[in-house]
Parts: C-alpha cells; structure tokens; sequence
C-alpha cells in the first residue's frame, strides 16, 4: 500500500464517521477526512490548492465513503456535483464508495452510473478485512 492511501468520509452520523474511521486507520488508511454531508464536502474538496499544501501525497482522497440520505446535500446531489468538480480540479484518482444502510435501488442506480462510484458497502457489515481489501485494491 503506499503512503498517499487517504480516504474521505462523508456522513451525517458522527458514530456512523468514528467508526469507519476507526476500522480505516486499522486497514492502513494514512489519513482519513471527515464531513458531515455534500456540502461540506464540496467545499472542502474546492479548496484543492491549500489542501494539497497541507496534506501533500494525502489529497485527494483515493477514496470518498459516501452515505445515501443526509440533510442539506445527500449522495446522490453530491455525485452529480462532484462529476462537475472532477472536470475542473484533478480528482481523477478519487473513487466513491456508496457506504449507506440504505439500498433503495433507484438511489443507488442513480450514483452507480457515474464511472467514478465504484461500489456499495452496507453499514454495519463492513469488516476491517474488507476495507483493507479495498484500500489494497484502489492504492
């Protein structure tokens, strides 16, 4: 795994955040991001100059943790809006993972035809050998 492996979370639930964050560092994640939900996230990510100032190798992510349902901006409102954020910032390298314990088909559908989302992980059933496999897979 190299060093640069970092990761976002992006959740309204701050328990949901602590412990996926927990099993990520366990994986070997270098650095996790946290937000609470699109918006937050978005203007973290549009900051892309100073962010690669101050966390080097580490931003951007490699991979977003996305959560379904959240106030003010949900996941799939963020998918659209990242894909017009990747043409104009370098955010090639990231791919979201769905992380949600939602699976409202048309919800996912929805996200899953952007080639960047990769796949969908359900809360509560993600081990940290999953997310090794994960972070192995995408580093």
């Amino acid at each position: 795994m190299t060093p640069a492996t970092s990761a976002m979370i992006i959740d309204d639930s701050e328990i949901d955040r602590w412990m996926l964050k927990y099993q990520l560092e366990q994986a070997g994640a270098v650095k996790v991001f946290e937000q609470i939900d699109g918006d937050d996230a978005l203007a973290f990510l549009s900051h892309y100059a100073a962010n690669k100032t101050t966390y080097g190798d580490c931003f951007p992510p490699t991979l977003i943790f996305l959560d379904v349902n959240m106030p003010i901006m949900d996941g799939p409102e963020f998918v659209e809006r990242f894909a017009d954020m990747r043409t104009k910032l370098d955010f090639s390298q990231c791919t979201i993972i769905v992380y949600s314990a939602s699976d409202e088909a048309e919800e996912l559908d929805q996200m899953m035809q952007f080639d960047f989302v990769d796949h969908y992980l359900i809360k509560g059933k993600v081990t940290i050998d999953i997310l090794r496999d994960t972070l192995t897979r995408f580093s």
